[in-house]
C-alpha cells in the first residue's frame, strides 16, 4: 500500500502543475551538538532534557512521519516543505534522508544560519522531482538589539516554467508582552513585503507569524493589495479552530499572504497529531516536550497546506 501511494504521489508530481507548499513549525528540532555562541544548552545530552542521540533520532522520526502523513492528506505531490525552528543544515539533511520522506521526493535542502540567539532558523526542503530551484537567499532584519531568525527566500519554477517566489518567516514571539513586541513583528513583515515590491510573478509569504490575522501588520498587508490565504476545511480532519493552542485557546498564527495569485490554506489537523486536552477540553497538538519530559510527540503546532491553481 505504501509503495502504491508513493507511486501515485510521484505521478501527480509529474502531471499536476498547481503550486503546493506545506509549512510546519517543528518545535525545536535541534541536533545534540553544543554550537558556540548560541543558547542551545537545553538540547544537549547532559542537559535536564537529556537530549542525546536516541531522542534526536526519535524527534527526526516523528517529524518525518508527521510530514509524510501531511503529504498523503493533501493527495498531491508537494513542491516545498517550509519549516521553522530547525537548528542546523545537518538536521535538515538527516530529515530529508529519513525513510518516511525519501520516497516522496528528491529533497534539496535550503538553509542559512541566522543570528537568532537560540540558533533556530527557517529552512526548506525543495522537491526537485517537481520543481526547479532558481535561487535562494535570506532576508535579514536582525540588528544589535533584535537577534532573531532571518526570513528565507526561494524562487523556483514548475514543469510549466511558471515562477513562484516563496518567503518562509518566523516572526518574533510575544515574549515580553503582545503589545510591546508587536512593532518587532510589524517591522519584520514589512521588510519581507518590501522585498517583493516589484515582483511580477506569484509570491507567497508563509510561516509562523506569532500573531493572528487581526494583527495590524497583517491587516495592513491585505489593505495594500496582498491576498489573505483563504482557509478551507479538508476532509478527514479534526475540528479545531487554529494552528496552535495556548492556555486552552486556539490561535491561527501559522498564516500565509500572497501577491499576484490567491492561495488557499488547510490546517492539517490530523488525528495522529492531536490528543485530548484534559485540562481545557477539546484537542491539543501532541507536543514533543512537556517541560523537560520527552513525550515523543510531534510539535506544538499543526502543519498548514498552501495551494494555488496552475494559472
Amino acid at each position: 500500500m505504501r509503495a502504491l501511494l508513493a507511486g501515485i504521489l510521484l505521478f501527480l508530481g509529474l502531471t499536476a502543475h498547481g503550486q503546493n507548499i506545506i509549512f510546519y513549525n517543528v518545535e525545536n528540532l535541534f541536533d545534540t551538538i553544543d554550537d558556540y555562541g548560541v543558547a542551545d544548552h537545553e538540547f544537549l545530552p547532559h542537559s535536564p532534557k537529556e537530549y542525546g542521540s536516541i531522542r534526536y533520532r526519535l524527534a527526526l522520526r516523528q517529524t518525518a512521519r508527521a510530514l509524510r502523513l501531511a503529504i498523503y492528506q493533501t493527495k498531491e505531490s508537494v513542491d516545498v516543505i517550509a519549516l521553522c525552528e530547525v537548528e542546523t543544515r545537518g538536521v535538515l539533511e538527516d530529515l530529508a534522508r529519513h525513510k518516511a520522506l525519501r520516497d516522496l521526493g528528491d529533497w534539496e535542502v535550503v538553509h542559512y544560519d541566522s543570528p537568532d540567539f537560540r540558533g533556530i532558523d527557517c529552512a526548506a526542503l525543495v522537491n526537485s522531482h517537481r520543481v526547479t530551484l532558481q535561487s535562494s537567499d535570506r532576508i535579514r532584519y536582525a540588528n544589535d538589539t533584535m537577534k532573531t531568525r532571518d526570513a528565507l527566500l526561494l524562487s523556483y519554477k514548475n514543469s510549466d516554467s511558471l515562477l513562484l517566489h516563496l518567503a518562509v518567516v518566523h516572526l518574533s514571539s510575544k515574549r515580553g508582552g503582545a503589545a510591546a513586541t508587536a512593532p518587532k513583528r510589524a517591522y519584520q513583515l514589512q521588510q519581507v513585503i518590501r522585498a517583493f515590491d516589484t515582483a511580477q510573478h506569484a509570491v507567497l509569504i508563509c510561516g509562523d507569524f506569532n500573531d493572528g490575522p487581526s494583527a495590524s501588520a497583517y491587516e495592513q498587508a491585505i489593505d495594500s493589495g496582498w491576498y489573505a490565504a483563504k482557509l478551507i476545511k479538508g476532509a478527514g480532519l479534526m475540528e479545531v479552530s487554529g494552528t496552535y493552542k495556548y492556555k486552552g485557546r486556539w490561535q491561527y498564527i501559522d498564516l500565509g499572504i500572497s501577491k499576484n495569485k490567491p492561495f488557499e490554506c488547510t490546517v492539517l489537523a490530523l488525528p495522529m497529531l492531536l490528543k485530548e486536552d484534559t485540562k481545557w477540553g477539546g484537542f491539543v497538538p501532541k507536543k514533543r516536550w512537556q517541560g523537560t519530559f520527552f513525550v515523543n510527540g510531534y510539535s506544538d503546532h499543526l502543519p498548514v497546506y498552501f495551494s494555488s491553481s496552475a494559472r
